[in-house]
C-alpha cells in the first residue's frame, strides 16, 4: 500500500464517504470524473451493506470499481469478458487478506460489534490496500484505471 493512497482517503473519511464510497471517489478522481449518483449509490453498501455488519464495503466497492471499467453500462454494450475473472482475482486475494488479520470479510468479522464506527486504522488500511489491489488487477487485465470505459 502506498502512503499517497492512505493519504488521499482520510480527508475523504473525515468528510463521512464509507469505504465503499472512497474507493469509487478515488477511482473516479484518478479519470478526473465526478458520479455523484454512483456515490450516492455506493452508500448502500456502507458499514457491512446497508449497515448490517455484512460483506466490507472495501471489497464491495472494490467489485463496483473493477464493474465501473469492465461492466455491462448501456444496452448495446456487453460486460468484458475478463471482468468474472477479476472479480474473482479480487474476491480471491480479499479473503486471503481478510484471513490473516481478521475472522472473516464482514464488517462485524473486521470491526468486531462496532460496525456503524468505521475505526480509522483498521479501515483506512484495508481500504488502501484494496484500492490498490483493484488498480493491479485493472492493470494486469489492460485496463488503465485512469481512463474512464466509454463505449
Amino acid at each position: 500500500m502506498s502512503d499517497d493512497t492512505l493519504l488521499s482517503i482520510l480527508p475523504l473519511a473525515q468528510q463521512g464517504y464509507c469505504c465503499s464510497q472512497i474507493i469509487l471517489l478515488l477511482g473516479l478522481q484518478s479519470q478526473g470524473a465526478e458520479n455523484p449518483p454512483l456515490i450516492r449509490a455506493a452508500a448502500g453498501l456502507c458499514h457491512g451493506v446497508g449497515g448490517t455488519g455484512h460483506t466490507c464495503g472495501a471489497l464491495t466497492g472494490g467489485a463496483c470499481l473493477l464493474g465501473m471499467h469492465a461492466g455491462k453500462g448501456r444496452d448495446h454494450e456487453e460486460a468484458d469478458e475478463r471482468l468474472p475473472l477479476m472479480l474473482e482475482t479480487l474476491g480471491q486475494w480479499f479473503n486471503d487478506y481478510a484471513a490473516e488479520r481478521f475472522t472473516g470479510v464482514s464488517c462485524a468479522d473486521i470491526l468486531g460489534e462496532e460496525t456503524t464506527r468505521p475505526n480509522p486504522d483498521i479501515c483506512g488500511r484495508l481500504v488502501a490496500d484494496t484500492l490498490d489491489q483493484c488498480l493491479d488487477i485493472l492493470l494486469d487485465n489492460g485496463f488503465d484505471p485512469s481512463e474512464a470505459n466509454h463505449d
